[in-house]
């Protein structure tokens, strides 16, 4: 993770990401496929102002499999990243669908 930067749109302008961060990368079927005895993966979704406000809500060095970040009406998943955001994930309003593990009841 060191120096991982978030571009904007016209990849003039970033974000570095400090080394000892939470960081997230696009799920996939092999992540969630294996369980841990007494935790369920289960998708959530939050509102927050920017990816780095996201991160900051987890444990540093924490990778966060994200299934689908939404900016300015603007969804992206796993099958069409690679696209250019269309938004300022750094600062704009995003509604972020994340997989985390919770325990069994």
């Amino acid at each position: 993770m060191k120096s991982f930067k978030f571009l904007d749109n016209n990849g003039d302008d970033y974000t570095l990401i400090p080394d000892e961060t939470a960081s997230w990368m696009w799920h996939n079927d092999f992540m969630l496929r294996d369980n841990i005895e007494g935790y369920t993966w289960q998708l959530k979704t939050i509102r927050c102002d920017g990816i780095i406000n996201f991160l900051n809500q987890f444990p540093n060095l924490y990778i966060v499999p994200v299934y689908s970040i939404t900016g300015n009406n603007i969804r992206h998943d796993s099958f069409n990243q690679g696209h250019g955001w269309g938004f300022n994930i750094q600062t704009e309003h995003l509604n972020i669908e994340y997989f985390q593990l919770v325990p069994n009841n």
